[in-house]
């Protein structure tokens, strides 16, 4: 079935310029992730063409565009989980960071 999970965060002052990433560790099996409401990225069988017996393990990042972020307010992130086997959600750990403009993607 499919879980959800919901944070909200404040872009620290000095990240406002800069580029923003969320890094998830792992995701069992797929998932699909929202900021303020937008859906930004995927993590699934279609988007990677790989199956869940790969995806359920594999790391991936999503960068959250600045014009979907907000500066002053609060931010709110989701993460669908689908799984259809045994256990299933997020089972590493899941990072914002801000990256400067001349890293690479």
């Amino acid at each position: 079935g499919h879980g959800w999970h919901r944070t909200s965060f404040r872009l620290p002052p000095e990240w406002k310029t800069r580029r923003v990433r969320l890094l998830v560790g792992s995701a069992d099996e797929q998932a699909w992730v929202y900021l303020n409401g937008h859906l930004l990225g995927e993590h699934t069988e279609k988007s990677e063409g790989q199956s869940i017996n790969v995806l359920w393990e594999s790391p991936f990042v999503v960068d959250l565009p600045t014009e979907r972020l907000h500066a002053d307010k609060d931010n709110v992130l989701v993460i669908r989980i689908h799984n259809s086997l045994a256990n299933g959600g997020l089972w590493r750990p899941v990072r914002l960071h801000a990256v400067d403009d001349k890293a690479s993607p």
